[in-house]
């Protein structure tokens, strides 16, 4: 049977949604491994300096998330294709990741501008003011955030909620997941992460791949960065 209009497939096929019980438990690994990461290079380098020991940090911390999600695949005896990192359209899925980046970018600023006058330009501003060397952490780290959290949230749980209730159903749920479990207890910042969810959701959704999102995901993270 062919997988509903989801986050995975690009042309694979499954015999039942995948685990549900296992996708929230991939989910969840996957953040806190992420928040571990991040703590652990923060200790031994300064982001925000891109300076050698956080470049090795980043590169060590991607390594770390792509072995969990290689694991998790493993032992959801499922495959990377069946995810979803497959395309029938690589130039569609890449021209769509550009614009859901830029719109991730442009919604930030926005979402900031509500909660504090100027908001949108200054934030516009941190994006212009990072350092090529920055944007290149930026994308070790965004490249990294990308491959593990598009598989666990939107390969694997969006798929299994929505194989079980519907497109309308799985994609605000797992985008409201996903804001929770990047801690957002900050208003603004936990309307961003709804945002950043739904977006990545309905992209993964409308292409039935992992690559737009994946794309607009990685992007946000080279453009916006630290902002």
């Amino acid at each position: 049977m062919d997988l509903p209009l989801t986050a995975a497939g690009a042309g694979a096929a499954r015999t039942a949604p995948p685990s549900l019980l296992l996708g929230l438990g991939f989910a969840v690994l996957v953040r806190a491994t992420g928040l571990l990461v991040m703590a652990w290079a923060s200790r031994h380098g300064d982001p925000a300096a891109a300076d050698v020991a956080t470049f090795a940090a980043a590169i060590v911390g991607a390594a770390i998330v792509a072995a969990l999600v290689l694991g998790m695949a493993r032992a959801g005896r499922t495959t990377l294709r069946e995810l979803g990192w497959s395309t029938t359209s690589p130039g569609r899925g890449v021209l769509l990741g550009v614009v859901g980046g830029l719109a991730l970018v442009l919604a930030t600023a926005g979402l900031v501008e509500v909660a504090e006058p100027g908001g949108f330009g200054s934030t516009l501003s941190a994006v212009a003011s990072w350092t090529p060397r920055q944007r290149l952490l930026f994308l070790v780290i965004g490249t990294g955030a990308a491959f593990a959290e598009e598989s666990a949230f939107r390969g694997w749980l969006q798929s299994a909620v929505s194989g079980r209730l519907g497109s309308w159903a799985g994609i605000p749920l797992v985008a409201g997941l996903f804001a929770v479990l990047h801690l957002a207890f900050h208003p603004v910042a936990l309307a961003v992460k709804l945002v950043f969810g739904l977006v990545l959701g309905l992209l993964a959704d409308r292409t039935r791949s992992l690559v737009a999102p994946a794309l607009a995901h990685a992007l946000s993270w080279v453009l916006l960065g630290l902002a």
